[in-house]
């Protein structure tokens, strides 16, 4: 008698075990390349993270010999970093080309008028160069840079903007030796100081004419309380709201622009040392904004400071102190987009930080040694330019593309601009370039786990109910139609289930909000009286 086996063909088992090899084979190659192509995914992903941890980098550049006798006065660079403009302290000036140092318009800034006697200018971020005299008359202008491509090579062309021409901006009688400018809408400011010691505060508000739409400016003289300090520095803030009166002592004096007496006398809101000890300033200026000053002293401080409101009145904050190594800061170029800025130290050590991240981003001695060079720094922050006592013309290319990220600006709170004291905040662009990017992961994390909380104190409720209906108590006929459609829903990624959640669920809701806080409340207790009332009914009515 013949067995089921002797009519299987020879060649069938071969056959599948050949089949089983080629599946197990197969499917251990699908295993292995998505384990792979995982395990890339997230070596891709630190690839394009790690970067925004890095430091800065720079590269020096061709030195060209400077043309001029003397160190400028003024220097800046324009938005492609090609083109430069030198004031002398004499009032010549230049456009030149920032590759070779070839002189590309000279431009004589006082031919007519009295001698300059001081140059200052807004911020770092706007081209307002404001020029004292020594009649005590200040002039204001505004270097602009006009861009063409003709036969499809770029073309800067450069030009001398003077502003306010037909105002009379007069300050005072006597020598300017300090002036600094704000300009704004509504009004402008000026603020000198002269050769005697004496201080001058002048808002000239700006007065439209209805129909011809001519501009005049309406003087109003601003002066400072008896006992007020002597300063070696003044900065005039953001929106005209506060200036700061800053000594070689390390003292500072912060008065109200936006609140003054009868007579103009401007109120005292804040004073006192900007240092830890009696150091002596070495450096200041105001970050991109005008809200935050920057200070160093000569044992190798460098803090930051901001107006804060507390108990119902302001007060200079100092917020962080930088590492500076020792070094002896001489001049502070804020960036004219970004809150960073660079140090020269006396002893050739070029240093960048960022404020709100609070990181250092680069300290290298590259420069030469002393004080009486001057730096630019390009819009774009990418080059940095010096001019030193060697009559040497110097630049460098930077490589600084991500400063503002660091753990403590992700994770920690973070003393903001503007803001009453740190906090987490998340808020990654605005409008302006001035703005101050604010990335604390922080909220976003809490944010997350607490949505993941509130929904799994519905959820999981509700499917462990579920389950154990569809297990014990579903008539077998349903629960095999049921048990299919929910481990299929086990398959749909969450993100459509967000996705379908948001686009319908979510405006359900809004639309029926009462009715669902009511459901919420009331259905347990309905379950409770359903059930109650199921067991009180006759036995035949529940059969």
């Amino acid at each position: 008698m013949s067995s089921f086996n002797d009519h299987i063909p020879v060649w069938l088992p071969a056959w599948r075990r050949f089949k089983d090899r080629a599946a197990t084979f197969s499917i251990s190659i699908g295993g292995s390349g998505v384990l792979v192509t995982i395990l890339l995914i997230f070596f891709y992903l630190l690839y394009e993270v790690l970067p925004l941890f890095g430091s800065a980098r720079v590269h020096s550049d061709e030195s060209v010999s400077w043309e001029s006798a003397t160190v400028p006065a003024y220097l800046s660079v324009e938005e492609q970093g090609e083109v430069g403009l030198s004031i002398q302290s004499d009032g010549r000036g230049k456009f030149f080309s920032v590759a070779d140092g070839a002189t590309i318009e000279a431009v004589d800034l006082a031919p007519d008028v009295p001698a300059i006697s001081a140059i200052g200018f807004e911020s770092s971020a706007d081209r307002l160069v404001a020029l004292g005299h020594v009649d005590g008359s200040v002039r204001l202008l505004r270097h602009e840079y006009r861009l063409t491509y003709p036969e499809g090579k770029r073309l800067i062309t450069p030009r001398i903007e003077w502003q306010y021409e037909s105002a009379e901006l007069h300050l005072g009688a006597g020598e300017i030796i300090d002036v600094v400018v704000r300009d704004g809408d509504e009004s402008l400011l000026l603020a000198a100081r002269f050769a005697d010691g004496r201080f001058s505060i002048t808002r000239f508000v700006k007065e439209e004419d209805f129909l011809s739409g001519e501009m005049t400016l309406e003087e109003e003289t601003l002066r400072l309380p008896d006992g007020a300090m002597t300063p070696s520095k003044l900065f005039i803030g953001s929106a005209q709201r506060w200036l700061y009166l800053v000594s070689g002592a390390g003292a500072y004096e912060v008065y109200d622009l936006a609140n003054t007496e009868p007579d103009g006398t401007l109120s005292l809101a804040d004073s006192g040392t900007l240092f830890e000890s009696t150091n002596r300033l070495t450096a200041a200026g105001l970050l991109l904004g005008g809200i935050s000053l920057l200070t160093a002293s000569d044992q190798g401080e460098l803090v930051q400071h901001f107006m804060v409101r507390e108990g119902g009145s302001n007060r200079l904050q100092k917020v962080r102190q930088f590492e500076t190594g020792g070094a002896v800061i001489t001049q502070l170029l804020p960036e004219h987009r970004r809150k960073g800025f660079l140090a020269v130290g006396e002893a050739g050590e070029l240093q960048i930080y960022h404020t709100t991240a609070h990181r250092k981003l680069l300290s290298e001695t590259i420069l030469p040694k002393g004080k009486g060079g001057v730096a630019a720094i390009t819009p774009r922050g990418d080059g940095f330019l010096y001019v030193g006592q060697d009559h040497v013309q110097r630049r460098w290319s930077i490589d600084n593309e991500h400063p503002d990220i660091s753990w403590s600006a992700l994770w920690s709170k973070v003393w903001y601009e503007s803001y009453d004291e740190p906090s987490y905040t998340w808020q990654s662009s605005a409008s302006n370039n001035d703005f101050e990017p604010k990335y604390s992961f922080s909220p976003l994390a809490f944010g997350t786990l607490k949505a993941a909380f509130y929904t799994m104190l519905i959820a999981a409720p509700m499917a462990i109910c579920g389950a154990i209906y569809t297990a014990y108590f579903m008539a077998p006929a349903l629960r095999r139609k049921v048990k299919p459609m929910i481990e299929l829903m086990e398959a749909l990624p969450t993100v459509i289930l967000g996705f379908l959640a948001g686009l319908w669920l979510a405006p359900f809701v809004e639309d029926n909000l009462t009715g669902v806080f009511s459901v919420m409340l009331f259905f347990p207790f309905g379950i409770l009286v359903f059930a109650f009332a199921w067991s009180q009914l006759p036995l035949r009515f529940r059969g």
